[in-house]
């Protein structure tokens, strides 16, 4: 039977342990060019340590319940206290028990249960899947009109998933990227909205949640 995908505990605790206390850590990017961007997460510091604790959470808790890690191979994301559960459940009384698992973790204010009803999966495929997201990643750092601190790129089965803190234009001009990349077969965006990005004051900015759609790599975008 396939069991859950575990996420390393001492690779987050070393993550959370590079984190600066008065802000996420910068990213600084050079460009073919010789362009240089000084990037910042736009989750507060508090915020990205929860989200980790809260997919640490996800993941032990389906992994106790040995039904659901003996009947099902998923993974699961937190950007913002949004949760996305992607993979792999034998039926759809797993996949629901999957959803109220995780909805009960504290701080979690929304679950997006991506979760298929088969019994299908194989290392080729999740290989597969883990390309195709490294593929996209760089194809957003290479953009400089992109922060890509704002984007949390997940691929399951050839879809696309996008989560991220972004204004319409940056959500567009993101979406557009990845849906030309080879080997994407569809694109969803679960973006939260901001109106605009006043530098230092991102963290204040009123947001609202996106709605996820799925996007057909062949759409076209206004």
């Amino acid at each position: 039977m396939h069991k859950i995908f575990k996420t390393s505990v001492i690779s987050s605790l070393i993550i959370l342990n590079l984190i600066n206390l008065q802000g996420c850590a910068p990213l600084v990017l050079a460009s073919a060019a010789g362009g240089v961007a000084v990037l910042t997460d736009r989750r507060t510091t508090g915020t990205y340590i929860e989200d980790k604790a809260i997919e640490l959470k996800a993941l032990k808790q389906l992994n106790d319940n040995k039904i659901i890690a003996d009947r099902s191979h998923v993974s699961v994301i937190s950007y913002n206290e949004r949760v996305l559960i992607t993979g792999q459940a034998a039926n759809d009384n797993i996949k629901n028990q999957i959803e109220d698992i995780v909805k009960k973790i504290p701080k979690v204010k929304t679950v997006y249960n991506e979760v298929q009803t088969t019994s299908k999966s194989s290392l080729k495929k999740s290989s597969y899947d883990t390309w195709l997201s490294t593929k996209v990643k760089a194809n957003l750092t290479a953009n400089l009109q992109v922060n890509p601190l704002d984007i949390k790129v997940t691929t399951d089965d050839s879809t696309v998933y996008l989560m991220g803190i972004v204004t319409p234009h940056e959500a567009d001009i993101a979406t557009n990227i990845v849906r030309k990349v080879g080997g994407v077969g569809k694109v969803v965006k679960l973006f939260e909205y901001v109106d605009a990005v006043p530098g230092a004051s991102d963290n204040n900015s009123d947001t609202q949640m996106a709605k996820s759609y799925p996007v057909s790599s062949n759409d076209h975008y206004s």
